[in-house]
């Protein structure tokens, strides 16, 4: 859930430089407000870089 993702953010960014990033990875079958609240609880743990992992599927 959110709180978790935002915890576990406080708790990786300890550990890490001002300059690290955070990259999202998630299929299709996950809702994009699932993707916001992620970013959101990330921004607020005071993660600055985030971006998002698109893989294509296959056709």
């Amino acid at each position: 859930n959110q709180r978790e993702i935002g915890e576990a953010a406080s708790r990786w960014q300890k550990g890490q430089g001002a300059e690290s990033a955070v990259v999202i990875s998630a299929d299709k079958g996950v809702q994009y407000e699932t993707v916001v609240k992620a970013m959101d609880a990330l921004q607020k743990a005071g993660v600055q870089r985030v971006g998002l992992s698109v893989k294509q599927g296959g056709g």
